[in-house]
């Protein structure tokens, strides 16, 4: 028969046995945690096809439009539907390249109203680039397209739009990255 010290003894260490099982258990799931996040960042840096950062960047960066109206900084952007069918159908049509188009309309305070557009002579169209004429001085948005869910503008898209300022000094450049999800830079 065991003394009580005994038995006090014998429940500490199984106590201590458990309480040594816990703590290996919740450091191989950190380890665990830690090596699958740093498998994702590795793939996300990969190729295009496992940008998964930038797709997660740009999808913060972007905006949904939702019954014909984008929200972005502090203004309001509200689209014709026909504007916008034509937009959704561009985005259908040239899977393939990027396009480039000239938005117009009217600018009133902080709501800009687009209600026709023009594409632009294009020089050269590629899946990645589209290099294009500017829009003209009367145009709101100078936009084009990026390969579905790439939302962020390139360090090319800034050297554009530096340019389109000097001509257009309240320019406004837009990407088109979903047929429903845009982007904008300016204002």
């Amino acid at each position: 028969m065991k003394n009580f010290d005994d038995v006090l003894k014998d429940i500490k260490e199984k106590f201590e046995e458990e309480e040594s099982k816990l703590k290996k258990f919740i450091k191989r799931a950190i380890i665990l945690f830690i090596s699958i996040f740093l498998i994702f960042l590795f793939l996300s840096y990969l190729g295009p096809g496992w940008r998964i950062l930038d797709i997660l960047e740009g999808q913060a960066a972007s905006s949904n439009i939702e019954d014909l109206i984008v929200k972005f900084n502090n203004n309001t952007l509200s689209f014709k539907p026909e504007v916008y069918s034509a937009l959704k159908q561009m985005w259908t049509d040239n899977q393939d390249k990027e396009f480039a188009v000239c938005l117009y309309g009217t600018k009133f305070n902080n709501l800009l109203e687009i209600n026709d557009y023009k594409i632009p002579k294009v020089k050269s169209s590629s899946f990645i680039h589209v290099q294009a004429e500017f829009c003209e001085e009367d145009s709101l948005i100078s936009m084009h397209k990026h390969p579905a869910k790439s939302c962020i503008f390139s360090d090319q898209d800034i050297l554009y739009y530096n340019a389109y300022k000097e001509i257009k000094s309240d320019a406004i450049i837009g990407l088109i990255c979903e047929e429903d999800r845009f982007s904008f830079y300016g204002l």
